[in-house]
């Protein structure tokens, strides 16, 4: 197999030699006998002279009575007819090098062998075509090297940006993730017409006593949080972030208000399983959270600044209230209640927000019924903003 270092010394090299005082018909035995091959070497009492190609053989012998003339006269007699000298190289060079040298050659030239020499006084015929065909063969293995290593630097390089764009603690994403995601889901949603919703959640016990727990109580819990976000999320379509210090994120994409609160109080039941150990009393305890759920159908007038400022409003003003508590914004239904004149369309799309709303103030009201049990789970009441 050829490689990239490959030399001439690799390829399939003719060894065919002969002398001077041979007749012109040994020759042309030779040739008729081996079609395929490029010439012989001339040696004149074991001296290199150069070469007879048979393709110049058989120009002399295609002229008128060069046949009946020279069938019994020496070779050495008709020198003068046959263009001997040829381009001699080492053994060492290399197929690639050897192969750009023939193709820089005059078009008459280019299909002459190359003499190769072996040792001093040994030498070997190479073929051009045979010379060509080992290049050919070179370029397609260095053509799949190349592929084979640009493919293997693309997954490196995608691994490096999923590194970059990932939470090494929470294995979710971080910063840079959710500012790419973000901006790239709000011009889908304006291009579809379709839901967007951001779900904000702080965890309180970095608003507690840090020092009440070590750093790898606290990294441990970070853990357990990346793992259980992720099996309740949409993994085709939505995105956890976590901001570092038990800050989270989740973007929704084509989510309205109801299912991005649905799953908001999913995430919320199971981290609040999760528990933490107080290093000074050794006591664990569940984790607790707020919530802040903002939700937009946006429009080509609509700013993106607007659901992030929305979700951020939710989340403070639900940590205000106390632990547990969420805060919910419909930030395209706060609008739309606010026009005077509306289409056919803007009307169906408020009782189509109408409908969520209701929705969840009948949600709202069978946790009332259960008020009993949130309580023993300490769970604050929830909050339902238009505005």
């Amino acid at each position: 197999m050829l490689n990239q270092k490959s030399t001439v010394e690799n390829l399939n090299l003719y060894n065919y030699k002969i002398d001077t005082s041979s007749s012109i018909n040994s020759l042309n035995k030779c040739f008729k006998g081996q079609p395929t091959l490029p010439g012989v070497l001339l040696f004149k009492e074991e001296k290199f002279l150069g070469v007879i190609t048979q393709k110049s053989f058989w120009q002399y012998m295609s002229r008128p009575y060069s046949v009946e003339l020279s069938t019994k006269r020496k070779i050495n007699n008709l020198l003068d007819f046959f263009e001997i000298n040829h381009q001699i190289i080492s053994k060492n060079v290399s197929v690639i090098e050897a192969a750009e040298s023939s193709l820089k050659r005059e078009p008459h030239l280019i299909d002459r062998p190359f003499v190769v020499k072996i040792a001093p006084g040994e030498y070997r015929l190479l073929d051009i075509h045979q010379l060509l065909l080992g290049y050919s063969q070179i370029y397609r293995l260095t053509t799949q090297l190349l592929e084979e290593s640009n493919q293997k630097l693309a997954e490196t390089n995608q691994k490096l940006q999923k590194t970059l764009r990932m939470d090494r603690l929470t294995e979710l994403g971080n910063e840079m993730s959710f500012a790419e995601c973000f901006d790239r889901e709000w011009q889908e949603a304006v291009k579809q017409e379709s839901w967007l919703s951001l779900i904000r959640f702080d965890l309180d016990l970095f608003q507690e006593d840090r020092n009440s727990y070590s750093q790898l109580a606290i990294n441990g819990c970070l853990r357990k949080i990346g793992s259980t976000i992720l099996p309740l999320l949409n993994e085709q379509k939505d995105t956890a972030i976590h901001y570092g210090e038990g800050r989270f994120s989740i973007i929704m994409p084509d989510t309205n208000t109801i299912d991005a609160t649905r799953v908001s109080d999913r995430v919320a039941e199971e981290i609040q399983k999760l528990q933490i150990t107080n290093d000074r009393t050794q006591k664990t305890k569940n984790l607790s959270l707020n919530l802040g759920i903002a939700s937009i159908k946006p429009r080509q007038k609509d700013n993106a600044e607007q659901l992030l400022m929305a979700a951020e409003e939710c989340i403070e003003k639900a940590k205000i209230i106390g632990k547990n508590c969420k805060i919910i914004k419909d930030i395209s239904y706060s609008e739309l209640k606010t026009e005077s004149e509306l289409s056919f369309q803007r009307t169906k799309d408020l009782k189509e927000r109408a409908n969520i709303l209701s929705s969840i103030v009948s949600l709202d009201r069978e946790r009332s019924k259960k008020s009993s049990k949130l309580a023993q789970q300490n769970i604050n009441w929830e909050t339902f903003e238009t505005g």
